[in-house]
């Protein structure tokens, strides 16, 4: 083979492999001008105080044994005492 043809082989290859990675990339999030409300401070209107709510959803079989079900029984004692409500939902079909 001629040196031209082994340049323009590597040059062919090398641009092969930044395509394909250009091609795996995730495309850059959209850009949103109006900020996300779940997890925005609610205003109690009895007593004026904003609280805080959160939902964590355990992927699992729902009878409470999922090891990230206890951690966040424990993270929701933990994070009443501050005054943030954490709801762990545990549905039975994972799929949801």
């Amino acid at each position: 083979m001629s040196k031209n043809l082994k340049k323009f082989l590597a040059l062919a290859l090398a641009l092969a492999m930044v395509f394909a990675l250009a091609a795996c990339g995730e495309p850059a999030p959209a850009a949103s001008e109006t900020p996300d409300e779940s997890a925005a401070p609610s205003e109690d209107a009895g007593t004026g105080e904003y609280a805080l709510s959160y939902e964590a959803i355990v992927p699992a079989d729902g009878v409470g044994d999922h090891p990230a079900y206890g951690i966040l029984t424990n993270a929701k004692e933990a994070l009443a005492t501050i005054g943030i409500d954490l709801q762990i939902n545990d549905p039975t079909d994972s799929n949801v």
